[in-house]
């Protein structure tokens, strides 16, 4: 979660200013730093959102299963759509050939005849 900094804030690692954005790295973090005033977050949504996810972890991670099916099952269309275009560019490349191969022997065929007459 984005936050704005309503104070300074600095450490060993870190050194904010009053009004800079800072992205901590969990939301528990966040929550603590607005809950202590001393941060906003920059979209009230996802501070509520945040708040709800640390309230019910297991709906959080209920959510996060979910979300991940989601992905793997978007994944296995988006392999299965490329595997699709794959067999058919081979199918075009092997059709091509083959016409190719035909005009090759016609042209033959017709020179051969020509060398006859």
């Amino acid at each position: 979660m984005r936050l704005i900094m309503l104070t300074g804030l600095s450490g060993p690692a870190i050194c904010l200013s009053r009004n800079d954005p800072h992205e901590p790295d969990t939301d528990a973090e966040a929550i603590r730093l607005i809950d202590a005033g001393y941060a906003r977050a920059e979209d009230p949504e996802e501070e509520k959102a945040a708040r709800v996810a640390l309230a019910d972890p297991a709906s959080a991670a209920e959510k996060a299963a979910v979300d991940a099916k989601a992905a793997e099952e978007a994944k296995a269309a988006e392999e299965a759509k490329a595997a699709e275009e794959a067999k058919a560019a081979e199918e075009a490349k092997a059709q091509q050939g083959a016409a190719e191969t035909t005009a090759a022997k016609a042209s033959t065929a017709k020179r051969a005849a020509k060398k006859k007459a």
